[in-house]
């Protein structure tokens, strides 16, 4: 079973993107320190599964990073991809993270299985991957107060994930108008096309909320 970590960043914020200007974002300073304590995080737990793992960020080339984090990719041995454009992704964050999977289609083809992971997060326990590796599938939790599904770490297998990704030109600059997030589109493509999920009651992860508060999911 071919298994792939993929994490889409977008490590430094364009500070004249409409949802930076609108202050919908976290600066640019805290989001690195955000970056850098999840990668090492990330990286304690997940190390002993030895999945191949890729970076694809859409601001930051490899030789303009900062240090710290150049040296955790190159230490791990992890990809670092920097071919996606965040055009739509200024408006809707979504339907940044669905044009940048778009853009790399060929690579989420090869694998049986996709772990989709927002590094911005620490993840505290690998509760959700342990289940995974016992019992492959489809691994979401709910969201609590909105609809939809939590988006900062699933699992899904790359065919539905192929399958959501058929989306126009047009179904996307419509999701940046209406503003349809990600997490209640996704859920109704799933329900629609009867895609079996296993919801989890946690992800053993904290997001790092923009007031710089701790949520755990």
């Amino acid at each position: 079973m071919r298994i792939a970590v993929i994490m889409l960043t977008t490590i430094k914020i364009d500070p004249n993107s409409h949802l930076y200007k609108k202050g919908h974002l976290s600066p640019n300073h805290r989001r690195l320190i955000q970056y850098k304590d999840g990668f090492l995080k990330f990286i304690k737990l997940i190390r002993k599964y030895n999945f191949d793992t890729y970076i694809i960020d859409n601001s930051t080339p490899l030789e303009e990073l900062d240090n710290n984090i150049k040296k955790f990719i190159n230490d791990n041995g992890y990809v670092y991809l920097n071919n996606t454009p965040n055009h739509l992704g200024k408006y809707n964050k979504g339907v940044g993270l669905i044009q940048a999977w778009h853009d790399n289609l060929e690579l989420i083809a090869k694998y049986d299985y996709i772990i989709h992971y927002e590094p911005r997060m620490q993840m505290t326990e690998d509760c959700v991957i342990s289940q995974f590796v016992k019992n492959p599938g489809n691994y979401f939790r709910k969201r609590m107060r909105l609809p939809g599904l939590e988006t900062g770490f699933f699992i899904i297998d790359s065919r539905s994930l192929l399958r959501y990704l058929i989306k126009s030109d047009e179904e996307l600059i419509n999701m940046c108008k209406k503003q349809i997030s990600i997490e209640s589109d996704i859920h109704q493509f799933l329900l629609k096309n009867n895609i079996k999920i296993n919801l989890v009651e946690k992800l053993g992860v904290d997001w790092i909320t923009y007031y710089n508060s701790i949520r755990s999911l």
